[in-house]
Order: structure tokens, then sequence, then C-alpha cells
């Protein structure tokens, strides 16, 4: 198996809410109000997410969340770095 595919890409679905609104921009806070959560354990969430994508800030995380197709960007401009990426990771 190759070092990029040693993470764990499992995501819980409560995760995968997570990172959704993560990629829409929202805070710890803003997140936990959409999901009717404390703001402790979406942080929970996060650090999970985080560990899960082998990735350490919010980021990192939607593009590779992008990237793999965890999540749909809403943004055009999260797409087109996503897909940047994902170009330089093919040559490299």
């Amino acid at each position: 198996m190759s070092a990029e595919l040693q993470y764990d890409m499992n995501l819980s679905s409560r995760e995968l809410d997570v990172l959704h609104w993560m990629a829409q921009g929202r805070s710890n806070a803003g997140i936990a109000d959409m999901l009717d959560l404390s703001q402790e354990t979406v942080g929970t969430y996060v650090k999970r997410i985080f560990a899960k994508l082998d990735v350490f800030d919010r980021t990192s995380a939607v593009m590779k969340g992008v990237m793999r197709g965890l999540v749909i960007a809403s943004d055009p401009n999260v797409e087109a770095a996503a897909q940047q990426r994902r170009a330089r990771s093919k040559r490299a």
C-alpha cells in the first residue's frame, strides 16, 4: 500500500457532516449550532478528521476531502485548487 493510502479515510457519517460544514467555511461554533452538538464534540470530530486524512489544518482537510470525493466543493475556487493539487500529485 502506498504511503498516501496508509491513513484511514473511513470517516463516519458525523465526521463527513463536520467536513461538509468545514468546506462551507463554518467555525467549530457554527458547526456545533448546525448539528446541535457542543463545540467540544465538534473539536473532537475535527481532530479525528485530521488524523484520518493525515492533515494538520482545516484547509488541508477540506482540500483532501474534495480531492478524494468525500465532500463536494460549492465554491468554484476550492474545486479549482483541488484540481491543481491533483494535477501536481500526478506529475510527482
